[in-house]
């Protein structure tokens, strides 16, 4: 074998290595969560109407190892009234959850979207959305992918959160956000692995004069 095809060799199994052992790898992943409701029947941190309360509960430095499936936090839904009768939430309540990224990369993004439907309470007869305006957000390389459903959405050909309502037997009632974490090699990591790659060609060089 010449040299070029010498060295051409070490550098093709060197990179393959390299990438199949750098799941970006073996980085555990690090945040926290927050929620804000905006709305003519809410203040940033719950929301009122018909006699329940709807409250959101995050995460502070969860870490979790990609790729999982994470909870981001849950949702609590109160009866604070003697009785809790069926109860539509206002038009144009929205939700916005955040996640503060500390590691790998610190950063942070959101998901906003609407909150609609009524709350009853028997959970049969009960339909509060929570539709996000997109699926998924990227931090440093980090996606967080938000596990939803299509089934019941208020908005046709649209993913969405169904919330659980409180019983008799239940109240509070929780309703858990989880999400896929995936991560991703960042451009500057797959610079670094080039540069080390580079270095291995004198190496090669050297070995095949010996």
């Amino acid at each position: 074998m010449g040299p070029r095809k010498l060295m051409r060799v070490v550098v093709i199994n060197a990179v393959a290595a390299a990438l199949a052992a750098t799941p970006a790898a073996g980085q555990a992943v690090t945040f926290s969560t927050s929620g804000a409701f905006t709305g003519s029947q809410c203040a940033p941190s719950f929301c009122a109407f018909g006699g329940f309360t709807l409250q959101w509960t995050g995460v502070n430095g969860a870490a979790w190892l990609p790729p999982a499936d994470i909870v981001l936090g849950s949702f609590k839904v109160n009866c604070i009234s003697v009785s809790c009768g069926s109860e539509s939430i206002l038009g144009g309540t929205t939700f916005m959850l955040t996640i503060s990224q500390s590691g790998p990369t610190p950063g942070s993004g959101s998901f906003n979207g609407t909150l609609s439907g009524f709350l009853g309470w028997d959970p049969s007869s009960s339909n509060l959305f929570w539709t996000p305006n997109q699926g998924s957000v990227t931090i440093g390389g980090v996606t967080y992918g938000l596990d939803q459903t299509d089934v019941g959405c208020p908005v046709a050909n649209t993913q969405c959160i169904k919330l659980n309502a409180p019983s008799p037997d239940q109240n509070p009632s929780f309703t858990e956000v989880h999400d896929d974490v995936t991560s991703t090699p960042e451009p500057a990591t797959l610079g670094l692995m080039a540069t080390g790659f580079l270095g291995l060609i004198p190496l090669a060089r050297r070995r095949h004069r010996k």
